[in-house]
């Protein structure tokens, strides 16, 4: 690939020149304009109409450089420039060559489901304030796409028709004073919840294929009320509450282990992650986009993206003056 590249970026200087293609090697070379070039392209059968020799090993470089995120500008543009080499049926077949050459540019909803992690470093989600709300209307399987909101904000919605891309997930809303959960299984890849602004994202998972998830409300007003309504939600029981992985508060500061008096001060426990939600310094609250991707080989992982700000109801009622500040990309 590296090789080709180069060898497409060098025809921009080079009027008048024309590709060679060697199958054996799988590489181009550049046969210059000049008294033998038509006796050269004749002896090896090079011929843009060659489907062989051009368009397919062309298509097949530029899909593996799109694989690997390659800048392909140059390279695209000595392909290009053969158009000056070229007329009527011969001119037709580059011009489409080029077209599927062309990088694709990807919906933010097809970006996301492609390379979640890899979007996420650029991107912040946010679940649309109205889908926050819905609690009760929707099926536990819907249809979501993503929408440019603001800066380098997108919103997660629900996709009101049948236009565009989209994602299928399974969908977990939060309720006000209680937990909320469900089981995963093999009838969607994806899983997304209501955005985490104080509340906590707690995921059972024995069976990595089917594990149980839970959205427990912020306005709970301590962890054991929290733990309680994890357990009257039916996520889980006294008995196997130690399994259970979670997103929460609790975790974004130190924690200093007790020491009897007369002994040695045990060293800070550093906190996981800066999901604050909203408590302490105004200036510090966070939120969490939590989704969950079910793999190739079946089974389910969670994510969660922290970023700075709290993305409550009204959060973009004005404009944003900057990006917001991504703080960490963690998985649960």
């Amino acid at each position: 690939m590296e090789h080709n590249l180069v060898a497409l970026a060098q025809l921009r200087n080079k009027a008048g020149s024309k590709l060679s293609y060697n199958p054996d090697t799988g590489r181009f070379s550049i046969d210059e304009q000049g008294f033998f070039q038509p006796l050269i392209r004749t002896l090896w059968r090079d011929s843009v109409t060659t489907e062989e020799y051009f368009g397919k090993p062309i298509r097949e470089i530029f899909a593996a450089a799109q694989a690997k995120a390659r800048d392909v500008t140059q390279a695209l543009a000595g392909l290009e420039s053969l158009r000056n080499s070229y007329t009527e049926e011969k001119l037709a077949i580059l011009n489409a060559v080029i077209k599927d050459a062309k990088p694709k540019i990807l919906s933010l909803t097809e970006q996301f489901k492609s390379k979640p992690k890899n979007f996420l470093e650029t991107h912040v989600i946010v679940v649309d304030e109205h889908a926050q709300m819905d609690n009760q209307s929707r099926q536990e399987i819907s249809q979501f796409t993503l929408v440019a909101a603001d800066k380098n904000a997108v919103l997660l919605k629900f996709q009101i028709d049948s236009k565009g891309d989209s994602i299928k997930a399974y969908w977990l809303p939060w309720k006000t004073q209680e937990a909320t959960s469900m089981d995963l299984g093999s009838d969607a890849n994806f899983f997304f919840t209501s955005e985490l602004t104080n509340c906590r994202f707690s995921v059972l998972d024995p069976d990595l294929k089917k594990p149980k998830v839970a959205h427990v409300a912020g306005d709970l007003a301590s962890r054991p009320k929290r733990d309680q309504a994890e357990v009257q939600s039916g996520f889980v029981s006294k008995a196997n509450q130690q399994l259970v992985r979670r997103l929460s508060i609790s975790d974004s500061r130190d924690v200093q282990p007790y020491s009897k008096p007369g002994t040695l001060k045990l060293p800070k426990i550093p906190k996981k992650h800066d999901y604050t939600g909203q408590t302490g310094d105004k200036d510090k609250y966070s939120s969490a986009f939590v989704f969950g991707e079910r793999g190739e080989d079946e089974n389910w992982k969670f994510f969660a993206q922290i970023v700075k700000g709290s993305m409550v109801e009204g959060f973009f009622d004005n404009a944003l003056t900057e990006n917001l500040q991504i703080l960490k990309y963690i998985q649960i």
